[in-house]
């Protein structure tokens, strides 16, 4: 086959328009390679090389201006040269040759000044193969969100511990009203309940949102409650006001108090409650309130009593003086007939009759003084004593009295005379209101404790007699019996009897001014 042979003219051509075409490539690319460079110089981010020994080996002006070092001051120095924190310089570098990748990492620079510039690090290497060309580091400069981060985090911190204060106290609000007697409500415009804490335990099963108060106590209780909680809507101030509330746990008396409850503009949207079971506090007021009344009573029965025996008394002194104005004048008249020589056999025999006189009258001397305060006591004891005024009830009343085992026991003397005024009381009441025909009196130690035992064959005394606050001598019988610091129990059976149980400890002691004002 021939060869073809192109014309030198023609080559020329091409060759002239390849070598345009590749000088106008080589100009954009010498364009782009310095709008690269002017980009990278001129960033407003700072960039740097580091080389594989930790030498800085480029850096832009951003780098240079954010930390105030010339170029010859910054590169070609060693990078921890630059770092305020030298471990962490290390981590950095010895993450980099492991191929990491760094992002966010958090450094300190020291820049020409002395100031410390706080950076965020992004970089990674330049591999060649397996060698460490240089670094690619990005250096973010955040100095000026360093106060704000950490205003931030105080306030954060600050926020957390709050909710955590906040939250302790609710513990303890909570833990408190549990175990408290309050009921803590709140209720809208319309009174429906928005919640409720530590409702009535009936309650605590059901759901109370939306609940009116006719819909959980009796119309007319929930009517005056209403009523108390409309008021404060309407007058925009507290109110307070004791209600006795019947629920399924019975009739309690609750101490109320409602607030007007305003939104944050001053808009008042409904109620704040709460409600104090004051139940026991009531009852314990009625108590004492009985127990006074029953104090006063008694009082007043002491002074009839005393006035009874002081009546009683002067009656008898009286009679005692009449007898011994009247043994006086038969003295007198004996002493004149003496004299003139009245017959030995008349004499002595009126000497006899005034004789007896004087010994009844002796008699009558005694007793009124032990009815005063039975010198026995001081004397002979208390086993005595009681055994003497058991035989002086009998012969008195009909009423035969057997004594078993009296123990000879002795306690402090005004203890002995309580004891013995609570068998005073206990024989009055055998024979007055029992109709029984014999009584059983014992008095026995028990351990450290004086126990008094008497008993009787009477009708039997009923509880509710026992419990009646009109029952004085009753009444009076316990009182002592606390002053001694002991206990008394009576028990009737009906048709059979009553049984009066004392029990004081032996080593009691009455103070003489508490026994002188019960006398």
């Amino acid at each position: 086959m021939p060869q073809v042979l192109l014309k030198p003219s023609i080559r020329t051509g091409e060759n002239e328009a390849r070598i345009k075409e590749l000088e106008q490539e080589l100009a954009s690319l010498r364009r782009r390679d310095q709008e690269l460079t002017d980009f990278i110089e001129n960033a407003p981010i700072g960039l740097h090389w580091v080389g594989p020994d930790g030498t800085i080996l480029w850096a832009n002006q951003a780098e240079l201006d954010a930390l105030g070092y010339r170029k010859e001051e910054y590169v070609g120095h060693h990078i921890a040269e630059f770092h305020a924190d030298s471990a962490v310089i290390q981590d950095i570098l010895e993450r980099l040759q492991a191929h990491e990748t760094l992002r966010s990492y958090r450094a300190r620079l020291r820049a020409r000044d002395g100031s410390i510039r706080h950076v965020l690090i992004h970089s990674n290497v330049l591999w060649d193969g397996d060698r460490f060309v240089h670094t690619r580091c990005i250096t973010r400069d955040v100095t000026d969100l360093v106060p704000a981060k950490e205003n931030l985090r105080k306030a954060h911190e600050s926020f957390k511990a709050l909710a955590e204060e906040g939250r302790k106290r609710e513990e303890l609000f909570r833990a408190a009203l549990q175990n408290s007697p309050i009921v803590v409500f709140h209720q809208n415009a319309d009174l429906r309940y928005t919640w409720v804490y530590n409702p009535f335990p009936e309650h605590a099963g059901i759901s109370l949102l939306d609940k009116r108060d006719v819909e959980l106590f009796p119309v007319d209780q929930a009517e005056q409650l209403t009523r108390l909680k409309q008021s404060v809507l309407s007058s925009g101030k507290g109110a307070r006001q004791e209600l006795a509330l019947t629920t399924e746990g019975g009739l309690r008396v609750m101490d109320v108090r409602i607030e007007p409850f305003r939104d944050s503009s001053g808009q008042l949207t409904g109620i704040l409650g709460t409600a104090v079971d004051i139940t026991e506090r009531k009852r314990t007021e009625q108590r004492l309130m009985d127990s006074r009344g029953q104090l006063r009573n008694l009082a007043a029965h002491l002074q009839v009593l005393r006035e009874k025996e002081r009546a009683l008394t002067s009656q008898e002194v009286h009679d005692l003086g009449q007898s011994l104005t009247a043994l006086d004048h038969e003295l007198s008249v004996l002493a004149g007939r003496l004299a003139e020589g009245a017959n030995r056999d008349v004499m002595a025999e009126r000497l006899k009759e005034v004789s007896a006189f004087l010994g009844s009258s002796i008699e009558s001397s005694a007793r009124i003084s032990t009815n005063l305060r039975p010198s026995l006591l001081d004397n002979l004891g208390l086993a005595v004593t009681l055994e003497w005024h058991a035989q002086e009830f009998a012969s008195h009343t009909g009423i035969r009295v057997v004594t078993e085992a009296l123990e000879d026991l002795r306690p402090e003397p005004n203890v002995g005379i309580a004891v013995f005024r609570i068998l005073q009381h206990t024989l009055t009441n055998v024979e007055r209101h029992s109709h029984a025909s014999e009584v059983r009196i014992s008095l026995r130690r028990a351990g450290r404790n004086l126990i008094l035992k008497v008993s009787d064959n009477g009708m039997g005394i009923a509880s509710d007699k026992v419990a009646d606050p009109a029952s004085l001598g009753l009444f009076a019988m316990r009182e002592l019996a606390l002053l001694c610091g002991g206990r008394i129990d009576i028990r009737g059976i009906s048709e059979e009897g009553t049984t009066v149980y004392l029990e004081i400890p032996l080593d009691a002691r009455i103070p003489d001014a508490a026994q002188a004002g019960d006398d």
